[in-house]
């Protein structure tokens, strides 16, 4: 089993709080762990991210997806969260150009805070896939035009990946 997320209360990233767990029906959801590697600031062990990042990747990887659209849908939402476009638009972009990924809109809030949370998480959560798909497989096919999503992916892989996009360094899931 592996080291719980905690989600850091200033910058919203995900890192490792340090809590080992053998079984995910553990409850120790709310527990502070502290620091957050991106920020310095503490952060909460939160109920329900296991199910927010398994029921994101069920939307990215429902399809054959290419890095192309990912990599769009990651670039208008890191521009809403960087504050450049307001929910409002955000939600038209991906309806009107990004339509395959409109599903993903259903996890974003309307509350500003738990909204600027929740697209925190979908962007690590996208660029974390976006780097596993380009690892995995696809060097032996760099002369497709288009690279295709690595669709087998574990949530285990992700918040590793994760672990490493926002600390530098890997945490043993296994």
């Amino acid at each position: 089993m592996p080291f719980l997320p905690a989600v850091c209360d200033g910058c919203y990233s995900l890192f490792s709080s340090d809590i080992y767990v053998r079984s995910y029906e553990v409850e120790v959801f709310g527990h502070e762990a502290e620091p957050c590697p991106n920020c310095g600031s503490k952060g909460h062990v939160r109920s329900g991210i296991y199910k927010f990042i398994n029921y994101t990747l069920s939307i990215l990887t429902n399809q054959d997806r290419t890095m192309i659209e990912l990599t769009s849908l990651h670039d208008v939402m890191q521009l809403a969260e960087d504050g450049k476009l307001l929910q409002e638009h955000l939600e038209m972009i991906v309806i009107y150009d990004l339509p395959s990924f409109s599903d993903i809109l259903l996890l974003l809030p309307e509350d500003e805070k738990d909204y600027k949370l929740c697209l925190s998480l979908l962007i690590q959560i996208t660029a974390s896939l976006i780097e596993i798909s380009s690892q995995r497989g696809n060097g032996t096919k760099s002369y497709e035009p288009i690279i295709k999503l690595y669709q087998n992916i574990k949530i285990k892989e992700i918040i590793e990946q994760i672990f490493t996009n926002n600390a530098g360094t890997a945490r043993r899931l296994f």
